[in-house]
């Protein structure tokens, strides 16, 4: 199932979603100056759903049933499906072509819908996200604050500053209040899956 750049993501809205929000994404807009232009399709960070792409790959990790549906995450707890950073330790074989590079302090990254990678042991792994790092676009799902005249953006307890480079606003990470992103519980709603990647 795609989920690429300036496509319709088909990932879930047959299925229905619910929460506060009536819609799915803004649409793609080549604007940069929005903070959601590459990711105006997708769902939001923190939205439900009764069910997700048949073609989502699933695993267990930390407790709880994941799904992967080319780089948007799903987790499974209440009989719903709540689109989620990807679990800080889980390894994929391969990203989504329209992940961003970068290296930053001597080491290289990969990111991808607000998720960050570093390459290890033949596999993409998920860090948390580095301070310092710069990025084109974060999904919709943020919180926004102006302060002083500069403008700030927390999603999932990573704050982020709009700054310009070459007359471009990107998103740097100025804090990461998280260890990991995801709780340690376990949730006992569904049995536990074998990793498949």
């Amino acid at each position: 199932m795609g989920s690429g750049f300036g496509r319709s993501y088909n990932g879930g809205r047959s299925f229905g979603n619910f929460g506060h929000r009536e819609h799915w994404g803004r649409g793609f807009s080549p604007y940069r100056g929005l903070p959601y232009w590459r990711y105006g399709f997708f769902p939001f960070w923190g939205d439900y759903f009764w069910g997700i792409s048949p073609y989502a790959i699933g695993f267990y990790l930390n407790g709880f049933n994941y799904y992967d549906n080319d780089g948007v995450y799903y987790k499974y707890d209440n009989d719903k499906y709540q689109v989620v950073p990807a679990p800080i330790g889980y390894k994929v074989k391969k990203l989504p072509k329209e992940s961003l590079q970068f290296t930053l302090d001597g080491v290289p990254y990969s990111y991808y819908f607000g998720s960050y990678y570093i390459f290890r042991d033949g596999k993409y792994e998920v860090v948390p996200a580095p301070l310092g790092a710069e990025v084109d676009s974060i999904p919709e799902g943020y919180e926004k604050v102006i302060i002083d005249g500069q403008t700030y953006f927390t999603l999932n307890g990573v704050q982020y500053k709009a700054v310009m480079r070459d007359n471009v606003i990107w998103y740097q990470v100025i804090k990461n209040n998280n260890q990991s992103s995801e709780p340690q519980n376990a949730s006992t709603n569904e049995p536990p899956m074998q990793e498949n990647n």
